[in-house]
């Protein structure tokens, strides 16, 4: 794969075959091709009593790969113009990750619905490509002023289909 190796940068990642994605991911991958990662390198402040990542991190790692593919997505640079708020998240832990480690946290859209959205995330050693925990995200597009959902708009979900390279409505 190709891209950027530093810290939270985001990285477009070439597009693999679910066969190769499978053996990639331990047979963990999908039908659907990554596109999309950061890479993270584990600090000190992310490990618990147990001497491994403590579980809450995981979720921080989620939310910057969320941040960084939707700026990535949009162009948008300030999470407030983003018009988004996070409705549910859900993580399997898998392995531990310990310090030192640095993991590649994949992202993409799984779902799009008439106000929401669900993103797919993967997270992975990232010397080895071994899956360490997957999760996903249910994101709500929002008017913060007005405290409503609303509809996506059809020009959000072009760039959507865009960036993923595939039809996510029928």
């Amino acid at each position: 794969m190709w891209g950027w190796f530093l810290p939270l940068q985001p990285t477009l990642t070439r597009s693999y075959p679910a066969a190769i994605l499978a053996a990639m991911s331990n047979n963990m991958g999908t039908d659907k091709e990554w596109r999309f990662y950061i890479i993270v390198e584990v600090k000190f402040r992310d490990i618990d009593m147990f001497g491994h990542v403590n579980n809450a991190a995981y979720l921080t790692y989620i939310e910057s790969a969320r941040v960084a593919y939707y700026t990535a997505l949009t162009g948008l640079t300030d999470p407030r113009e983003f018009g988004m708020t996070l409705a549910s998240a859900k993580v399997d832990f898998l392995k531990p990750i310990f310090y030192g480690q640095a993991v590649r946290v994949y992202t993409r859209i799984g779902r799009v619905g008439n106000k929401s959205w669900t993103l797919e995330h993967e997270i992975r050693d990232a010397e080895t490509g071994e899956v360490m925990a997957v999760g996903s995200t249910v994101n709500v597009h929002y008017d913060y002023k007005s405290e409503q959902s609303l509809p996506l708009p059809a020009e959000l979900v072009a760039k959507m289909e865009e960036f993923e390279a595939r039809k996510l409505r029928d």
